[in-house]
């Protein structure tokens, strides 16, 4: 296994230190990716694409509002924005994400519908019942899911719907010691929750589970990004040097490796009665 010796101190300084690199490859669609049989397209495409299908899951139109919990930089909550109409809140814990977000939100001239704010999915500071329907964007594997899922219920209005993409669902064998301990030192994932168990944590809390649905193609994707580090090797030498390129490149190899062989990728909508 490959050692890694640059550890980032927290999700913030991890996504910080992936972040020109995630750029490249995502155009901010950070996120899980959709590839049809024998499809020839780019990673950002098959992800922006799979914003497009939870997009079509969402109720919503002109005068409802959404909550984006863990969004990143913003692209998917703007999407969301343009093709439905709604208001968009976003959150997330990382300034420099949160920053990015709302100055693209300016640029495109939707400020007035889409806002974003630096807070924690533990503690969201908004009143109960307000919104009409959110998602976890490939967010929840950072959080506690009990929790976060609790706030999110306490939030949304009576109706709300809520759309989940967890890639840390495990298979069902036994996770190793150095994959567990690579998992919460590296990559700052909580405690995964197994599938049998997951739908009665889903229905403890009160929600009625809508789908549970695991996500084809994992494998390719992880690989995918993988091939990406090694395309653009010398573009991320250039602007980050040795250092952050050997990180890059051990990092994914490693989650790659660990993630095919331990978890699936799940679609998750629920409802609140």
């Amino acid at each position: 296994m490959t050692n890694i010796e640059k550890k980032p101190k927290n999700v913030e300084e991890l996504y910080k230190m992936r972040g020109r690199f995630l750029d490249i490859v995502y155009k901010g669609h950070m996120h899980y990716a959709i590839f049809e049989p024998n499809e020839d397209i780019s990673l950002f495409e098959a992800a922006a694409k799979f914003t497009n299908v939870l997009i079509e899951k969402v109720p919503l139109g002109e005068g409802q509002r959404f909550l984006d919990i863990g969004c990143g930089t913003g692209e998917p909550a703007l999407e969301l924005v343009k093709l439905k109409g709604c208001q968009v809140d976003g959150i997330n814990i990382s300034r420099e994400q949160i920053e990015q977000a709302n100055n693209l939100a300016k640029k495109e001239q939707l400020e007035n519908l889409a806002k974003f704010h630096v807070a924690d999915a533990a503690e969201l500071p908004f009143e109960d019942a307000v919104f009409d329907a959110g998602w976890f964007f490939d967010s929840i594997v950072h959080m506690s899911r009990s929790i976060v899922y609790r706030e999110a219920y306490r939030v949304l209005k009576p109706g709300g719907l809520l759309l989940v993409t967890d890639s840390a669902i495990p298979k069902g064998g036994p996770i190793t010691d150095d994959d567990y301990k690579f998992l919460t030192n590296m990559v700052f994932i909580s405690p995964p929750v197994n599938r049998e168990d997951y739908p009665t944590l889903l229905k403890d809390i009160g929600f009625e589970v809508l789908e549970f649905n695991e996500l084809p193609n994992s494998e390719l994707v992880h690989r995918k990004v993988v091939e990406l580090v090694d395309k653009h090797r010398d573009e991320i030498l250039s602007w980050g040097g040795s250092e952050i390129y050997n990180y890059i490149h051990d990092f994914h190899r490693q989650v790659s490796e660990i993630y095919v062989r331990n978890f699936d990728h799940f679609l998750i909508v629920v409802r609140k009665p």
